[in-house]
Formats: C-alpha cells, structure tokens, sequence
C-alpha cells in the first residue's frame, strides 16, 4: 500500500473515531435529557428525548450500513484483483502449454522427416 493509500486509510480511520465519540457524547447527552425529563415530570420533554435517541440509533445504524458498504466494496476490489491474477494465470498458462504442444509437433515433424530420409 502506498503512501498516499496508507494516510487516506488513517484519514479515514480518524474521521470514523471522531464519529463515534460524538455520536456516544449526542447519545449520553439524549439520555440524560430523558433522565431529567422523568425527575421533573415532564412528558413532552420525555417524548423529546427519546425521539431524539431514536434519531441518534436510526444514525448510528446508518454509519454502520455505510461503514459495511465500504467494506464490501473493499472486498470487490480485492476479489476483482485475484479474478484479473487468475485471468493471467491462466492465460499464461495455456500459452505455455500451446508452445509446448507446438514444440512437440515441430520436434515429432522434425523426428519423422529425417526417419522419412534415411529410408
């Protein structure tokens, strides 16, 4: 992996962690919103709260859902590059066996011409 590739990643890896804690910061701050709200007895209050932990999950699902697509994309890219190795392999490998096949032919050519003049 090169350079570049490597400080994306890390870029990447950072942003995700920054995420995290702000979403887990947002969802403590809902809790305690709702933890108020019953102390105190307020109803609309307690709605609010937990509209707004479910905000957060449905959120946090999200990153997740995003978070497993880049992985499967991942995935395709690595599996695309072991198709595209296989594709090579192969190939390479029937052009070997083509030169060998014709090399034998040219040889058994070569064996039957020289059986054919000395006779």
């Amino acid at each position: 992996m090169g350079k570049k590739k490597k400080a994306k990643a890390k870029a990447k890896e950072a942003e995700q962690a920054v995420n995290k804690v702000l979403q887990q910061a947002h969802d403590f701050g809902d809790k305690a919103r709702e933890v108020v709200s019953r102390v105190i007895g307020d109803k609309e209050f307690d709605r609010e709260a937990l509209s707004d932990q479910a905000k957060s999950t449905i959120k946090e699902a999200a990153q997740l859902v995003k978070e497993a697509a880049l992985l499967v994309k991942d995935a395709a890219v690595i599996v695309k590059d072991g198709a595209m190795k296989a594709k090579d392999t192969i190939k390479r490998d029937s052009e070997h066996k083509h030169d060998e096949e014709h090399k034998h032919d040219e040889e058994h050519k070569h064996d039957e011409e020289h059986k054919h003049d000395e006779e």
